[in-house]
């Protein structure tokens, strides 16, 4: 999932402290009641520690979407598709599914390896894949999977 959009108003905020803006508050809420109806609860959450994908994993739960308690990598601020892929390629095997809240151009990058195709990746979009691995270290040399799930804000 890409953090919902954020405000640029506050001039003296660097990039990682700036938070969401009213439309990714009202984004939110429609993605979490979409996310409920839509998938399982992931067994782990690794979320951006930057302030607005922090905000959208914690309206997420507000929002009734039950989630794990989070990791907050520091890797994954503005994380590239290399990133990513090396991110998840240490997750315990025990894991069956996680959730990335992150950024683009990275999510969007990798979003595009593992679909096969390009498609924007615009704020609070969710994309889900059903990945066809014995090990989450498989990612390294593969990408066997299906997008199972595509969804933005202005699709709902």
């Amino acid at each position: 999932m890409r953090h919902a959009k954020s405000s640029w108003e506050d001039a003296t905020l660097g990039d990682f402290d700036r938070p969401l803006n009213a439309r990714g508050l009202a984004a939110v809420p429609k993605m979490a009641a979409f996310l409920e109806k839509t998938l399982s609860p992931p067994d782990r959450v690794l979320c951006s520690p930057a302030r607005r994908t922090r905000e959208t994993y914690e309206l997420l739960t507000q929002h009734g979407i039950l989630l794990p308690s989070c990791e907050f990598p520091g890797s994954l601020y503005l994380a590239s598709r290399e990133t990513l892929q090396e991110i998840l390629c240490q997750v315990p095997d025990s894991v069956s599914s996680v959730l990335i809240i992150g950024h683009n151009p990275g999510l969007a990058d990798f979003f595009a390896e593992l679909a096969g195709h390009t498609e924007k990746f615009p704020t609070a979009a969710v994309a889900s894949f059903d990945l066809e691995l014995s090990r989450w270290s498989e990612l390294r040399r593969k990408f066997p999977c299906r997008l199972a799930v595509y969804q933005t804000p202005k699709r709902l």
